[in-house]
This record gives C-alpha cells, sequence and structure tokens, in this order.
C-alpha cells in the first residue's frame, strides 16, 4: 500500500501551479494525500466529491449538491461508486466553465462505458454481465452495486486474476471482497508477465478466498462451461477482470440455449 500512496502522491504532485484537483474524500487515502499535496502545494486548489461526507460536492438522495445550487440526477448505472463519480465529474466540469444544469440533463442519456456492468444478455432466466473489475477495492463495489440492482439473484462471479505479482500483493483484500458473491470461479491469470516465483496463481488463490469459498475453475472457456453447467434459472453471473475473461460471456449464454435446445 505503501507504494500506492507513493505512486498516487508523484502522480497529484504534476498538478500544474494553481491548479485544481478534484478528490474523492470517501476514500480516506485519497483524503489524505489530497492533504500532503495541499501542504506542499498551497497554490492548487483542492476541490472535494462525496457521497458519504460534506463536501463542496455531493451527491445524497439522487440530487446534486453544488456550492451555487442543487440539481436532480438520474444514473442509468447502479452502485454507490457510480454516484461518487457522477459527483467528480460534475466538480470537474463546473471548473472547466460548464453548464451544470445542461449536464445533469444529459446524464439520464448515459448508459455507461464498455466492460463497466455491460450487459452480455440473458438466457433462460440467467443474466450475464461483464465488468473490468480487477482489484480488492472494484470487485467489492462492483458486487454491492449487483446487490443493488438484483437483491434476490443468485450471485455468481467468474473472477480473472490480472498478472500473477498483482494477486500476490493484493491478497488480503481478494480473500473478504467476494463476500457479496454466492459463488465465485477463479479463471486463469491474465499473465501480462512471466513468473518470477514470489506471485500467485489463480489456482492458488480460489484457495485463499475466504468468503464466499471459491473454485478453480481452468481457462476462460472451461470456466464459461463450467458456470453454465452449474447455473440456476434466477442466476446473475458476472465475468470480471482486466484480461480477456469478457469472452466467457457469449460462452455462457451460447452454452445455456444449447443446453435448453436439447431433448
Amino acid at each position: 500500500q505503501a507504494a500506492l500512496e507513493e505512486a498516487f502522491l508523484k502522480y497529484v504532485g504534476t498538478v500544474k501551479e494553481n491548479g485544481a484537483l478534484v478528490v474523492g474524500i470517501d476514500s480516506p487515502l485519497a483524503a489524505q494525500i489530497a492533504q500532503q499535496l495541499q501542504a506542499e502545494r498551497p497554490d492548487v486548489q483542492i476541490v472535494t466529491a462525496a457521497t458519504r461526507l460534506d463536501a463542496h460536492y455531493r451527491v445524497s438522495d439522487g440530487i446534486l449538491h453544488t456550492p451555487a445550487a442543487a440539481y436532480p440526477l438520474q444514473l442509468q448505472q447502479p452502485g454507490e461508486y457510480q454516484q461518487q463519480n457522477a459527483a467528480a465529474a460534475f466538480a470537474a466540469l463546473d471548473l472547466a466553465g460548464f453548464d451544470l444544469c445542461e449536464a445533469a440533463a444529459a446524464l439520464p442519456s448515459f448508459k455507461g462505458v464498455n466492460r463497466r456492468f455491460q450487459l452480455h444478455g440473458e438466457a433462460h432466466g440467467v443474466i450475464v454481465l461483464d465488468d473490468y473489475a480487477h482489484h480488492p477495492t472494484e470487485v467489492r463495489a462492483a458486487l454491492r452495486a449487483a446487490r443493488q440492482r438484483w437483491p434476490a439473484r443468485r450471485l455468481v462471479v467468474l473472477f480473472q486474476p490480472h498478472t500473477y505479482t498483482r494477486t500476490a500483493y493484493l491478497l488480503d483484500g481478494f480473500r473478504t471482497c467476494f463476500a457479496e458473491a454466492d459463488a465465485v470461479y477463479t479463471v486463469d491469470t491474465y499473465a501480462a508477465r512471466a513468473m518470477t516465483g514470489a506471485e500467485l496463481t489463480s489456482e492458488q488463490l480460489a484457495q485463499e478466498i475466504t468468503a464466499p469459498s471459491a473454485v478453480y475453475a481452468g481457462t476462460v472457456a472451461e470456466s464459461g462451461q463450467r458456470a453454465a453447467a452449474d447455473s440456476e434459472a434466477g442466476d446473475l453471473i458476472i465475468t470480471m477482470g482486466a484480461g480477456d475473461i469478457d469472452a466467457a460471456g457469449p460462452l455462457i449464454l451460447q452454452e445455456l440455449n444449447r443446453r435448453s435446445s436439447r431433448p
């Protein structure tokens, strides 16, 4: 974590002289980094955004509160993190001189971005989504959003770790970040570099996840077949990771349709 803090502090230190930095202070670490920057760079204007705390730009109960006015917000995507993103985005728009009234009116037409809660389809009562979440904070937030949107569905996750090294140094978070899920399958690691000996494989990760118990399911194709075979009507299956796990979604739907067509 120290290395991540140092990297973010170095990054925000690149703000130009007399510039501004929008900070999502619902994250204690982000707030801390902003305080450090303010101490080192008093010329930088710190602008805060949040959903839980008092901030310059705060989203609460579907309303964006700003220093000058309040605006109703209609978000297509579920999850508190999307509201936090909206608060930060509107802060940046305001600083850049855009009309927030027009921005708020346009927001309902924003359907999200590729690989963020992206719907692959539905077959025989099973919904299949894809999400780019690949570190514990993102995973936890995405699963909470899924629970918020589909509280009655059994939540199944196919998780593809992104690099062996990242899996190892984020292991503490990975052990518990899947707690909202009912079933977790780990998929072969998307490896951007070779192993050197200190890393963790997907099979090892499955053994480390404590809530719920996870199962190693092999390749992207094998994991898709396994999830489809184990699925039940009413399930929500999320393929999750920053690699090529999104290819499993169409395979799951194909297998579900093939299974239902058998005599």
